[in-house]
């Protein structure tokens, strides 16, 4: 998800942007960027951890799933939100903002490994998050080639797995939490 961001756009279904008032459709790398600048020149730095590293990562680097976490996360959402607030960043980068929020709480749920973080069928807040994005990630749109991603693919796989996983094995008595 963090290489495709680094390479295009990605367009927002109509829906999302109705429902959250953005002004904008468009998750734009370009908003990052405009932290990463602002931290660099003296401004605040709200992620220490964000740097030119992560927006140009090398061969290898686009591999490591830290660096991708650093850039796909909860802190990089609140920076967007706190930079707009203020005037630095457009008004535009909170379907940035909205996106990245929504990518990092996702993979917190997938990759869960403490009881009180993981995914259980008793905790609708976390299921309905991942139905969430199994109903709007597929409706993703892509500047460039106007086609399917393999990230789409990936994304609704792996969630719908976990979710059937689940719900079968707490089902039939076999575990209390995935």
């Amino acid at each position: 998800i963090r290489n495709c961001l680094l390479s295009q756009n990605i367009i927002l279904p109509d829906d999302i942007v109705a429902s959250n008032e953005f002004t904008s459709n468009t998750v734009s790398i370009k908003h990052v960027e405009s932290l990463v600048e602002q931290q660099k020149e003296g401004g605040p730095v709200l992620v220490p951890n964000l740097t030119v590293k992560n927006l140009n990562p090398s061969t290898f680097e686009k591999m490591r799933v830290p660096v991708a976490k650093t850039l796909l996360s909860t802190k990089v959402s609140s920076a967007l939100l706190y930079c707009i607030s203020n005037g630095a960043i457009p008004q535009e980068a909170k379907a940035t903002s909205w996106f990245i929020e929504q990518i990092s709480r996702w993979y917190d749920i997938m990759q869960s490994k403490h009881k009180n973080e993981s995914l259980d069928q008793t905790d609708v807040d976390r299921v309905a998050h991942l139905r969430d994005m199994l109903q709007w990630f597929p409706a993703l749109r892509f500047t460039g080639r106007q086609q399917w991603k393999p990230i789409q693919t990936g994304l609704q796989l792996s969630t719908t797995s976990a979710l059937e996983l689940c719900e079968d094995l707490s089902s039939r008595g076999l575990i209390d939490f995935l």
